[in-house]
């Protein structure tokens, strides 16, 4: 199989994924969500982040081989469409997140310096430690770009190529000029519990061979 035809069956097959978190967060019927469930937040949020590598690494690539310079007509029609002309989509993260090492020291999803702690000699106050709850609309507004991004990756391929080209152009060193953080992606898992695992892996794969 060519890498072509790895490609469009990965890709396939994150849309159904990604079909499947939309049906269970209600938004696959357009419905106005007042909260999600807790069980339903924690499923989506297993398959999310690793969903969201996976589509990255789908679009490194798509943008392989970019010409940058003959897309400025491209940018040129943007104007044509009006403000307001429908419902604004969040933007798909195109760079993978940096590693939060301070996670590593307090433990993932806790809030770091929230206890046990001692307040006084006289008197001893333990606070627990808080565990942070993601918010509906943050999530949500990441599963809408991660929607949209999958529904036309040739234009998410695209900014990513313009993206890049204005930085290596800008010579900004510390800046970061590759997409893919080195090491696991985001959301990798060692054992393979989801569909979505063996996704990112054959992603992961074969991103690494057209770089």
């Amino acid at each position: 199989m060519n890498d072509e035809a790895i490609f469009e069956g990965q890709l396939l097959a994150l849309i159904r994924v990604v079909a499947a978190l939309l049906a269970s967060a209600g938004l696959a019927t357009g419905a106005v969500l007042v909260g999600l469930p807790r069980v339903v937040r924690l499923s989506i949020l297993r398959v999310l982040r690793p969903a969201e590598s996976a589509a990255r690494r789908l679009i490194v690539v798509a943008a392989q081989g970019l010409d940058v310079a003959a897309q400025g007509r491209e940018r040129a029609l943007v104007g044509v469409i009006p403000k307001g002309a429908g419902a604004a989509v969040p933007r798909f993260a195109l760079f993978d997140p940096r590693k939060r090492f301070a996670e590593l020291s307090t433990g993932a999803g806790f809030v770091a310096g929230l206890g046990p702690r001692i307040s006084g000699f006289d008197a001893v106050r333990v606070e627990a430690r808080v565990c942070k709850e993601p918010s509906d609309a943050r999530l949500i507004a990441r599963l809408k770009a991660l929607h949209a991004a999958l529904e036309d990756i040739p234009a998410q391929a695209r900014r990513l190529a313009r993206t890049l080209a204005k930085r290596r152009a800008a010579g900004d060193v510390p800046r970061r000029t590759s997409p893919l953080r080195p090491g696991f992606a985001p959301g990798y898992r060692q054992w393979r519990v989801h569909e979505v695992d063996d996704i990112l892996a054959e992603c992961t794969v074969l991103a690494a061979r057209v770089s």
